[in-house]
């Protein structure tokens, strides 16, 4: 509580000031509140642009600027939303269906299913992940079969889809990976030398490059491939990761991680771009953007607090900023906005770029 008092006063004198990289490229912060604020708040329906922030049972749907578009309690059912916020899928932990709706309110279809559902950002496609995570069944958004229909392995370790778009990526404990366009069908799939855990995937918002993130409990490696050539490339980590780490990549192959004591960039043929050291990151929640050629960091420290890192697509540092009482804290990108979440908070950062 005393860092969210302190925290109105600090967002209010930072807004004050612009940050400044590269010439003419600015960020400020635009709003700052707790997320328990919202239940106060009175609702705007005309929002067009939302996040999705959970909070116990309830959802906010948020704009980047701050404004509540609707709330949603849960109880006693189990929610999933799409990442644009607007559909979701209601089921239960023991239950028997699951059921599409709209956030306005409409209600598509119910299926008889014991499966763990997971929608694209548009809502465009639906996995099903049965219980011992070793299929996954793909649906569209009226409920058939879309696309390959499904897909297995042993034991699923991730699932992803792209930003902004519907593009999906899976991996598996025994090394094999899959990446699956809009229409549901795969457009790259292959296997980690040695069948290596995949840790983490991502796949860019045009579906034109993946990322894999694999290892062992003593090295850790990232594929970086080419969806649209069918080839790849492989570069060694300097961690082994036990845990789920931060990737980016976008449609040019500029592939990112938060690689433990560093920040590691690499082109679309794995060689490094850039490296730079960062106060050690615990295991455990973080996340990493892209927002036009800036890279933006989140991610809890080793001895303590959150950390936000702002850098350029050459290594330079543009921003950064420290949350002492925050033990986590997510971002997500909407246009030229980044908000980020903590565990009751929200704030966001708006970016002006030079072509603005």
């Amino acid at each position: 509580m005393r860092y969210i008092i302190s925290g109105f006063v600090v967002g209010a004198l930072i807004s004050l000031f612009l940050f400044t990289g590269e010439p003419a490229t600015e960020i400020y912060e635009t709003f700052f509140s707790k997320i328990s604020s919202f239940d106060f708040a009175q609702s705007n329906p005309s929002l067009k642009e939302v996040i999705v922030v959970p909070y116990g049972k309830i959802f906010y749907l948020v704009s980047p600027q701050g404004e509540l578009f609707k709330k949603f309690d849960s109880t006693p059912d189990v929610y999933e939303f799409s990442a644009k916020g607007d559909y979701y899928i209601k089921y239960g932990y023991t239950g028997k269906s699951i059921e599409l709706n709209s956030s306005k309110g409409e209600r598509f279809w119910n299926l008889l299913s014991r499966e763990k559902p997971l929608i694209s950002y548009n809502g465009k496609m639906i996995f099903l992940l049965n219980g011992d995570h070793s299929k996954i069944r793909i649906i569209d958004i009226n409920g058939n079969v879309l696309g390959v229909g499904e897909i297995s392995g042993r034991l699923c370790t991730t699932i992803e889809f792209s930003e902004l778009s519907d593009f999906g990526a899976c991996g598996f404990a025994d090394g094999s990976y899959w990446f699956i366009d809009e229409n549901g069908n795969v457009i790259n799939k292959g296997n980690t030398p040695a069948g290596n855990v995949v840790k983490g995937m991502k796949v860019s918002s045009r579906g034109k490059f993946g990322l894999v993130h694999y290892g062992n409990a003593d090295a850790d490696f990232l594929r970086v491939v080419n969806l649209e050539k069918k080839k790849w490339s492989d570069t060694k980590l300097g961690s082994a990761h036990h845990m789920k780490t931060a990737l980016a990549i976008d449609d040019r192959g500029f592939a990112a991680c938060i690689d433990l004591k560093k920040f590691i960039v690499v082109d679309d043929d794995a060689d490094e771009v850039f490296s730079v050291a960062i106060p050690e990151k615990k295991a455990g929640q973080s996340s990493l953007s892209l927002i036009g050629n800036y890279f933006f960091l989140c991610y809890t420290k080793m001895t303590g607090g959150s950390q936000i890192f702002v850098f350029d697509t050459k290594g330079r540092l543009f921003f950064q900023r420290e949350f002492s009482a925050e033990s986590f804290l997510n971002s997500y990108v909407r246009g030229d906005y980044v908000v980020v979440r903590g565990s009751d908070s929200l704030f966001s950062y708006r970016f002006h770029f030079p072509e603005n």
